[in-house]
């Protein structure tokens, strides 16, 4: 929180705060910070996108996950993060198998 007072726009520190308010089970607070780190557009925006939809997902919220998810996918996919797509394409089909209910993680 202090690195934002001295950079509101500082996007380590939203990622990292988000990080912890969703640990901390403060699932809100860590949206807000989440889509905040999505604002600058780089290879680093599918994982802040994927982390995104994760915290939509956790909290059951999965019509609000699946086009982060989806976006997110898209944009690993053209950096060629293989990975990340992999992780993203198990959580796509664990959203869809959720079906809008409540949280499965």
């Amino acid at each position: 929180r202090a690195a934002l007072q001295g950079n509101p726009a500082h996007r380590d520190a939203h990622f990292n705060l988000a990080r912890a308010l969703q640990a901390n089970g403060q699932r809100d607070e860590a949206i807000t910070h989440f889509v905040a780190g999505t604002r600058i557009q780089d290879d680093r925006t599918p994982l802040y996108l994927y982390y995104l939809a994760d915290a939509y997902a956790r909290q059951g919220a999965v019509t609000e996950a699946e086009p982060y998810a989806r976006e997110a996918r898209t944009r690993a996919a053209s950096f060629g993060q293989e990975s990340l797509v992999k992780a993203i394409d198990e959580d796509l089909r664990r959203l869809k198998a959720a079906g809008g209910r409540s949280d499965q993680r």
